[in-house]
């Protein structure tokens, strides 16, 4: 049973492997968190428009019950579905007031060479937090998503064990993160 009552009454998730306790914790978290999932999720599914859907997952957030599932609980590599928890921890900082939407991101030349999605960041440039959460969210950009990652927890590395750890709170027991932007990983 879902505790808030926001005003959504259907969430439709993608690819995620212990989608409803995600879909919960966002939609609980308040409406620019609903505001941005939804732009996350609407900017994947237009960019794949077109293509067949491996999974799909849909809940009535009044209630909590999964009308729909579709392969829910099979292991997939998330992608750019991992976007969605770099900025959900971003908003977290942001709501403890650890971080504010004005601070500013210096970006490393590590984020600057992220690819092939890129907001066209430069190594040494400087972006508010706000504008990295935008190009993430807007523009599935790796390189803003790399530069909140650096910002929030000294490196990529770190920030996905960060995810992971987070992840596991959410109830999320088989979700392993690499790094910010879901791209695949060696190793």
């Amino acid at each position: 049973m879902v505790e808030c009552r926001p005003n959504l009454s259907l969430f439709v998730s993608g690819i995620l492997a212990s989608g409803e306790v995600m879909v919960k914790a966002l939609v609980c978290r308040g409406p620019h968190t609903v505001v941005a999932l939804v732009a996350v999720l609407a900017g994947l599914l237009l960019a794949g428009a077109g293509t067949a859907r491996a999974a799909s997952l849909v809940v009535d957030v009044e209630t909590g019950q999964v009308i729909s599932a579709d392969a829910a609980n099979h292991l997939w590599y998330p992608a750019s579905l991992t976007k969605m928890m770099t900025v959900y921890v971003a908003l977290s900082e942001i709501e403890a007031g650890r971080l504010s939407f004005d601070d500013k991101i210096k970006v490393s030349a590590h984020a600057a060479g992220q690819s092939p999605v890129k907001f066209g960041l430069r190594t040494g440039q400087t972006i508010t937090v706000r504008e990295a959460i935008n190009a993430t969210i807007v523009a599935s950009a790796n390189d803003a998503a790399v530069a909140l990652a650096e910002k929030l927890s000294g490196s990529e590395e770190a920030f996905a064990e960060r995810m992971t750890a987070m992840a596991r709170d959410l109830g999320m027991a088989r979700t392993v993160f690499r790094n910010a932007s879901g791209l695949p990983h060696d190793g």
